[in-house]
This record gives structure tokens, C-alpha cells and sequence, in this order.
């Protein structure tokens, strides 16, 4: 290779070529046109195109889902996992607690009193004889008499249209459980002019 040959090649990778500049001048400075390598620009294209499908598939009603909505998911399975592993040892340990609660005079006492401060006669009366709600000292019951059942219905709510409310959000857990003793206290008192049963009601025999 000749020496003129050698410092063209040198001049054409170490100096801008003049023909490349463009017409336009600001403040002295031209600028040079040094376009993208073809094999750039054709990526970035693809990834246009693949964005819109994307966009189809994922966010204007695709099969897809986005990571916020599979997260959402994740984190619901994952609390009603918890919740249930949490309810099998709650309900364990309350219906142990129940044993030495129900029968006490000072749980019917403070049962009675949250009874009356959260208006529960407003449905079951003062006598747990029923009004809109049923009768509370028959053998008759919509989901049982047992105290762990009684518990789950004051605190999640009666089944639904029959207009009992999740109590739980209003009562604190140590009065709901005193109020099941006051409950179970009055099965079998035979007040005057007790609500009939209704027909979706069970015996259950004390």
C-alpha cells in the first residue's frame, strides 16, 4: 500500500467528510450529517410496530394482563390464603375461649350492656323475643345456636336481604363475644308474645 494511500484511508476515518454538511449555519456552526447505522433504524421501527400490538394485546381489552392487574392478583390470593390459615386458628381459639366464657354472670352482665348500647333490642327486643329480627330464646335458628356461630353472624353479617349488618365493624371483638354469652343466656326464657319462627328457620333442640 502506497503512503498516499495509507493517509487517505486515515484522513476518511479520523476527519469529517465536508460534502456531508449541511446547508444551514447558526452562530458559525454547520451541522454534520451523520445518519444512523440502517441496521438502528430498522430495529426501532420493529419496535413500533411491536409496541402498538402490544398495546392491543395488554391495555384495549387483549388477553393480556398488566403487571399491576397480575400483582393485584397475586396479592388477593395471597390474603384470602392468609385469612384462611389466620380463621381455622381463630376459630380454634375462640371456641376454646367460649368454653370458660359462656354460663359466666360477668360476660352475660357485660353482654347484656353492649346488647343494649348498640340497640340490638331494636330488632331482637330487650327480651331477645324478636321484632324484626327473630326470636332469640327458641329452639329455632337460621344458622345455629352455637356460640361460634352466633359470633360469625353478629360480626360478618346475617344472609343477605335479611338486613342484619356486619356488626363486627362497629363492636369490638371482646363485646361481641360477651354478647354470644348474654345470647346463649336467654335461650329458653320463654318471653311474652315471642316472634313466630319463620320458614327459614331450623330446629335445633337445646
Amino acid at each position: 500500500m502506497s503512503q498516499n494511500n495509507a493517509k487517505e484511508i486515515i484522513e476518511e476515518f479520523s476527519e469529517p467528510s465536508y460534502d456531508k454538511l449541511l446547508d444551514h449555519e447558526y452562530d458559525g456552526i454547520r451541522e454534520y450529517d451523520n445518519p444512523l447505522p440502517g441496521w438502528w433504524k430498522n430495529i426501532f421501527y420493529v419496535s413500533i410496530v411491536f409496541s402498538v400490538g402490544y398495546w392491543f394485546y395488554y391495555h384495549a381489552g387483549g388477553p393480556g394482563m398488566t403487571l399491576q392487574q397480575l400483582h393485584a392478583i397475586e396479592v388477593a390470593e395471597a390474603k384470602a390464603d392468609m385469612e384462611k390459615r389466620r380463621g381455622k386458628d381463630f376459630e380454634k381459639k375462640l371456641a376454646t375461649e367460649f368454653k370458660t366464657l359462656i354460663g359466666k354472670k360477668e360476660a352475660i352482665a357485660k353482654g347484656k350492656a353492649a346488647y343494649t348500647k348498640n340497640a340490638c333490642f331494636a330488632c331482637h327486643r330487650a327480651d331477645g323475643g324478636g321484632l324484626i329480627g327473630p326470636d332469640l330464646t327458641d329452639d329455632y335458628w337460621v344458622f345455629g345456636p352455637d356460640p361460634l356461630r352466633i359470633y360469625k353472624t353478629i360480626s360478618n353479617g346475617g344472609r343477605a336481604g335479611k338486613g342484619m349488618e356486619a356488626w363486627g365493624k362497629k363492636i369490638p371483638p371482646n363485646d361481641i363475644k360477651n354478647i354470644v354469652a348474654f345470647i346463649i343466656s336467654l335461650r329458653g326464657t320463654n318471653p311474652k308474645n315471642p316472634k313466630p319462627h319463620g320458614s327459614d328457620e331450623t330446629k335445633f333442640p337445646n
